[in-house]
């Protein structure tokens, strides 16, 4: 079947397969093969699934069963293969299952019987490892017994083991009755590395767990964890170690025929986190969104510096955390009473160069429908002011408005970027939309770049780009609205790339959802120069204008010139970001266009080169370079190697047609 999706709709791929059917009609046989390729159904996808197959009921029968896989995709986990192979009669069948999952290696080998009079398989689990890499190699610590039937399970103590720790699980089951039990013992805290920062170089400890369940017609559970006492260890800028310890951590949940209850506590040296939690059963039963809640959530954090092993960009942060707040209303319209309040006195961030001082974030509840929200933080000479509100309704995703304002707040102070901005803005968000309204002044930008950073280079227009499905997306998945106008001050400028100017002008970015972002306004290059055909040109003019199209592609309008005696000479950049027109032109409206360039060059037109020369090259390494010397009079041109021996002093050859020499050359700079 070339096109699964011809019988199966909502399916693609392509099945091939064969088979027959023999033997009598109590006991048949069911031979035959199966192939599938790119299968997609739902969730489920499978690159290449391939089934081989022997079936039989008659006990004597010896049936076999290979089923392989690679690139299977189920419910959001990746499996890069599979295999499993069954083999013997009825009586006395293996089973083993090995599977490759980016996360481990799963290996499972069981034996046992098939029961026809009870439709259940009934045997031992001899072999189960999984080996996970940094997370451990748990292996089985002995047989397991199993039962199996579409009404009962049995399952003995299964228990795996790594070094020390050890994981266990006992199902005992049937039709309206049962129970199980889960129990971790002695989980050093370690296994948790991999999902750290690197900065936080040492976690120790023991997680102990214990979780039972009653499975009869109403589902009752208890679950408790407590962490034997050990420290966290984390570097601190500038690399010094600090270590906290780690005590008191306890969780304890409860799920019976009133309610669900939770307490937790954690201690970490100075700080310290508890709370509750109480939900009545039968509402919860009923409609989880609408079960009154009840709780309370006490978090003191009073050494910040812990923040800078999750957040790398943050050198040094002062000040404290503090959390005390009541719960009530209903799971999906939760009510809050009391605050939380972060405030920190100092906040360095190298890499933008700024220090941040007096911040204060609070979060404010008075048993109401929304919380109040209110910050605040200086920079340089000013500061920004927060705003706003959150409401309390899950359903809505939580809607938030929010104001943010400021005056002259250092943004970056950087020898490449000193920025300075004073906001205006207002944001709204809801479930599926952040938008956003307002302006956005910079009084101060000062942007200078010698090369681009890394990463920001487009690519090339015939270069298109696809989603992990393989389909072109035409237009960004952005949940931004977005109308904010941007007003460059007195004191923007940039240098970079062959260009400095000084830049003035409006502009009005407009970003709809779903839609690439736009822009109305002029940017105007008030003074400045531009490198061209090797020499620095006077900015006349220069304008970048946009009328309501994507913001990557501007109108474009730059004059620049060079004046030589009497004569003005320049170029003229016209068109559009993605198709520039570069011309030259002249006050001498006889000149030729050669002479217009020899002029940008050398100063001369062409018929005045005899003494002119121009230097074209390339810089090989950090210290050799090679180039060429045009013109050089009556010695025509030459070949030029220069190679750096120390700061100032180079080492220089050249070669023509008339000589060749060497020279030791010092260089000096006055200004």
């Amino acid at each position: 079947m070339p096109a699964v999706a011809d019988l199966l709709p909502q399916t693609e791929g392509e099945v091939y397969g064969s088979g027959k059917l023999a033997g009598t009609r109590e006991q048949p046989v069911v031979e035959g093969n199966i192939k599938a390729i790119n299968i997609v159904a739902g969730d489920i996808k499978c690159a290449l699934c391939d089934a081989e197959f022997s079936l039989g009921l008659d006990e004597a029968f010896v049936s076999r069963v290979l089923i392989t896989a690679t690139d299977v995709l189920a419910s959001g986990q990746q499996v890069k293969s599979l295999s499993l192979k069954m083999n013997g009669p009825l009586q006395q069948q293996t089973l083993e299952l090995l599977a490759d999952h980016p996360q481990g290696r799963l290996n499972f080998v069981a034996t046992g019987a098939y029961l026809q009079d009870k439709a259940a398989w009934q045997g031992q689990i001899k072999q189960l490892g999984l080996d996970a890499g940094e997370y451990g190699d748990w292996k089985l610590k002995q047989a397991a017994s199993l039962f199996a039937s579409a009404t009962e399970i049995r399952l003995s103590p299964l228990c795996l083991q790594e070094q020390q720790a050890e994981l266990c699980i006992r199902v005992d089951r049937e039709e309206g009755a049962g129970n199980a039990k889960l129990s971790l013992k002695d989980l050093p805290l370690e296994r948790a590395q991999p999902w750290l920062p690197p900065q936080i170089h040492k976690l120790s400890g023991l997680l102990n767990l214990q979780a039972t369940a009653e499975l009869g017609p109403v589902l009752k559970a208890r679950l408790e964890a407590n962490l034997e006492p050990g420290v966290l260890s984390y570097l601190a800028p500038p690399s010094n170690p600090v270590a906290l310890e780690l005590r008191d951590g306890k969780l304890s949940v409860v799920y019976d025929e009133k309610q669900l209850a939770a307490k937790w506590k954690l201690g970490l040296g100075e700080n310290h986190i508890e709370g509750e939690l109480r939900i009545p059963r039968e509402e919860l039963d009923r409609n989880p969104r609408t079960a009154p809640l009840e709780g309370t959530v006490k978090v003191a954090v009073k050494e910040l510096d812990l923040i800078t092993a999750f957040v790398p960009g943050i050198q040094k942060i002062n000040g404290n955390i503090d959390v005390a707040i009541d719960l009530d209303g209903q799971l999906g319209e939760p009510r809050i009473s009391g605050q939380a309040l972060l405030k920190s006195g100092e906040i360095v961030v190298p890499m933008a160069g700024l220090t941040l001082r007096d911040m204060l974030i609070q979060v404010k509840g008075d048993g109401g429908e929304q919380l109040d929200i209110l910050g605040s933080v200086a920079s340089g000479e000013g500061e920004l002011d927060l705003r706003g509100v959150v409401i309390l309704d899950a359903q809505q995703g939580w809607p938030a408005r929010l104001v943010l304002k400021g005056k002259n707040f250092q943004l970056a102070d950087l020898p490449e970027a000193r920025v300075v901005i004073s906001p205006d803005l207002h944001l709204e968000t809801a479930r599926d939309l952040i938008r956003i309204r307002g302006s956005l002044d910079l009084p101060v930008a000062r942007i200078e770049f010698h090369d681009l950073p890394a990463g920001s280079r487009d690519v090339s227009a015939d270069v298109v780009i696809a989603n992990e499905n393989g389909e072109i997306e035409e237009a960004p998945n952005s949940r931004v609205d977005a109308e904010v106008v941007i007003t460059l001050g007195d004191d923007v400028n940039f240098r970079g790339f062959g260009l400095h100017a000084d830049l003035g002008g409006r502009l009005t970015i407009d970003q709809k959802a779903g839609k690439f972002p736009g822009a109305n306004g002029e940017l105007k290059i008030e003074s400045g120069s531009f490198r061209a055909y090797g020499q620095d040109l006077t900015i006349e003019q220069g304008r970048i204008s946009y009328a309501g199209g994507r913001i990557d592609n501007p109108g474009i309008r730059l004059r620049a010139s060079r004046k030589t005696g009497d004569i003005t000479v320049g170029v003229e950049l016209t068109g559009t970001a993605k198709k520039p027109q570069l011309s030259t032109f002249s006050s001498d409206s006889d000149m030729r266009k050669k002479d217009v360039i020899s002029m940008l060059l050398t100063g001369q037109k062409t018929g005045d080169l005899s003494e002119a020369k121009i230097y074209t090259g390339k810089q090989i390494t950090p210290d050799l370079s090679v180039g060429v010397n045009l013109g050089a009079g009556e010695e025509g041109s030459e070949f030029v190697a220069r190679y750096k021996l120390r700061e100032h002093i180079n080492l220089e050859g050249t070669s023509s047609a008339q000589k060749s020499g060497a020279s030791i050359n010092y260089v000096f700079e006055l200004e």
